[in-house]
């Protein structure tokens, strides 16, 4: 896929604010979907949401390493994101350590 960084910046702009309301300890109510790595792995995120439920329908908690080593890093955290900001109440995203920048740019050297 591709995207114009003008609808990423709007994107990336739209979940910090998302992400400004949450409080930093979050309750999760259940049932919920805990999904972990994905890593850029963009067939198996789709999977997930076949298989357990769309995000407005069911609640998913994601445990973070979204990007690295996948064919689709891009792609995961697009979606993730959009679904966030779509359905803040029932799409939860940790970080992971390969959402640091420090990892991210050991791993590419």
């Amino acid at each position: 896929m591709e995207y114009e960084l003008p609808d990423l910046h709007q994107l990336l702009t739209m979940a910090k604010a998302s992400f400004q309301k949450v409080p930093t300890l979050v309750e999760v109510p259940c049932p919920v979907n805990i999904c972990g790595d994905i890593h850029g792995q963009y067939d198996d995120l789709m999977r997930i949401f076949a298989s357990f439920g769309l995000p407005f329908k069911v609640r998913h908690l994601f445990l973070g390493d979204y990007v690295d080593r996948g064919r689709h890093p891009l792609e995961v955290i697009v979606r993730l994101l959009a679904c966030k900001i779509q359905f803040p109440k029932f799409v939860f995203l940790l970080r992971g350590n390969h959402e640091l920048f420090h990892i991210n740019k050991m791993q590419i050297i």
